[in-house]
């Protein structure tokens, strides 16, 4: 992926996606996870994202042949639903601006996930229905798939130190960190601290909680050392890409083997 996006970073069937399309889907992804996507991860990052677009695009035009098209009621509804979720009219604008939205093509997105998710449910009620055998064999062929992963339930204090940092922020940095697990030390609380100090937007409000997660989800360094802590107790200072963490983990879950009747009408639905 280049440094600098040329104006159409892909054609599906013709139809031309815009590096602005990429680069919202990108920001949107950087809001949810509290960070800027690191350098060394760039391109693997773009590419997925890209990825997603290209078929979204597919299932939009693939709707559009089939002349799947949203009833105007319903993408009403969708966008009150949306604005609901916002205390003005003029929070719900400022939020448009942030993404480089405008209500007019969220209105069109809206219209045109609409129509994809009535094709999808369509194609779904036109399968046969699978017969007990056949979903038991299926199973046993497949068990790999219906395993449950370990996870962990953790929350954190993030303070953020940028990849190209000079000596003297990395040293200000971690005397931060280093501070506040004093303070953890003493028996002062976790969530408390996490609310007036990470530097993660996303979970900082929450007290650093950052729910479950399986191995693989977060970097590396992050998810070794959120896996080696033990329930109540507080990680060491972990250093990753976004910066220096504490972790205190709140519960574990093992993995283990889901049942066939757990996942039996699943299968049979599929």
């Amino acid at each position: 992926m280049p440094a600098q996006l040329p104006d159409v970073v892909a054609t599906v069937n013709g139809v031309p996606v815009k590096k602005d399309e990429l680069q919202m889907a990108i920001t949107n992804l950087e809001g949810r996870a509290g960070a800027a996507v690191p350098a060394e991860q760039r391109d693997t990052v773009y590419r997925q994202v890209l990825d997603r677009i290209v078929g979204y695009h597919l299932l939009v035009q693939e709707a559009k042949a089939r002349k799947f098209e949203a009833p105007p009621w319903d993408v009403d509804k969708r966008l009150s639903d949306i604005k609901s979720q916002f205390p003005n009219e003029q929070a719900f604008r400022d939020m448009l601006q942030q993404r480089g939205m405008t209500e007019d093509r969220l209105r069109k997105e809206t219209a045109e996930t609409i129509a994809v998710n009535a094709m999808l449910e369509k194609e779904y009620e036109s399968l046969v229905a699978a017969t007990d055998d056949e979903v038991r064999k299926f199973y046993d062929g497949n068990k790999p798939r219906f395993r449950e992963q370990a996870s962990v339930h953790a929350s954190h204090i993030l303070i953020r130190l940028e990849q190209n940092a000079d000596a003297a922020a990395r040293t200000k940095a971690r005397a931060q960190i280093e501070d506040i697990q004093a303070q953890v030390k003493k028996g002062a609380n976790f969530a408390e601290l996490a609310k007036k100090h990470s530097q993660d937007p996303g979970s900082a409000p929450n007290g650093g909680d950052l729910g479950f997660f399986t191995r693989g989800q977060m970097v590396p360094a992050f998810d070794e050392a959120a896996f080696a802590t033990k329930v109540g107790q507080v990680s060491g200072v972990v250093e990753t890409p976004f910066g220096f963490h504490l972790i205190k983990v709140a519960e574990t879950k093992p993995g283990r083997d889901v049942g066939f009747d757990e996942v039996k009408e699943q299968i049979a639905n599929t």
